[in-house]
């Protein structure tokens, strides 16, 4: 498979901004082309020469990044196909408004990864910060479409004003996941989740351990959802493991936030204390 190899030469000594690496960014360039693309390094410009050596080729839509890209900014951002994998440490809003295409990261990734997604597949090996697939903040909307997957811990307000999409979160998880949320499904397989699904109109937010929810959300009843299957059918198609206890376990379905429209829900796992 043809790949378009990017090493960072040197960590930049000020923030990075390259929403120009991506592969749908890049098609049908040449390397020299590649090589002379605009970023915003700090308040000058710079050209993605300047901090990368490149090689390979992206004819078969493969973009690999390698190197402690933890100052990089908004890598893959408004990507809309091919594959784009890295190697290392990333920097904030990584894929942010992505429309198609996947996203795969060995490492850890900063706040604001997939923020307001439309569609695609990011899956991370890795801690994430704050923020992962919410909507900026002034925006109504978070993430509208598409997938993120968390092989690790997440930070605070997971999936804030989520639209529609899917966040699997298979490690611990901050305070105020699913905060705001609108729709979609949110998942957290370890522990943590202060205060879930604050403000929530819509959605549902599915819940490995027990915990103490808000005084506004109300027990509707105990039950195996048939939606989820579909949900762990999808899950190991993308060849994520799912345990076997989620898969078997009943749920204790709770309505709210009653503060608002109150048609979300939270889905806690009754075979873990």
């Amino acid at each position: 498979m043809a790949t378009l190899h990017l090493q960072l030469k040197a960590q930049p000594e000020v923030p990075l901004e390259a929403d120009c690496l991506s592969p749908s960014a890049l098609a049908g360039k040449t390397l020299k082309e590649i090589a002379a693309q605009p970023l915003l390094y700090g308040n000058g410009r710079a050209q993605l020469g300047d901090f990368f050596s490149l090689s390979g080729s992206l004819a078969d839509g493969h973009l690999h990044l390698e190197g402690d890209l933890s100052r990089v900014k908004y890598i893959g951002a408004g990507m809309e196909g091919g594959l784009l994998t890295i190697d290392g440490t990333v920097g904030m809003h990584l894929g942010s408004g992505m429309a198609g295409g996947e996203i795969r990261v060995q490492g850890q990734v900063g706040d604001w990864l997939g923020a307001e997604m439309k569609g695609g597949l990011i899956w991370v090996e890795g801690k994430v910060g704050h923020l992962a697939g919410a909507g900026y903040r002034g925006e109504k909307m978070g993430m509208t479409g598409g997938t993120i997957i968390i092989k690790g811990s997440a930070g605070d307000e997971v999936g804030a004003r989520m639209r529609r999409g899917l966040i699997v979160v298979t490690g611990d998880c901050g305070d105020f996941p699913g905060v705001e949320m609108r729709a979609g499904t949110i998942m957290v397989w370890g522990k943590g989740a202060a205060r879930p699904g604050a403000n929530m109109r819509r959605g549902t937010l599915v819940l490995a351990h027990r915990q103490e929810l808000l005084p506004t959300f109300v027990y509707n009843c105990t039950y195996r959802p048939v939606f989820l299957h579909l949900i762990w059918r999808h899950l190991q198609e993308l060849g994520l493991a799912v345990p076997e206890h989620l898969r078997q376990a009943f749920y204790e379905r709770y309505l709210g936030d009653i503060n608002e429209v109150g048609k979300g829900e939270i889905l806690l796992c009754q075979s873990l204390s």
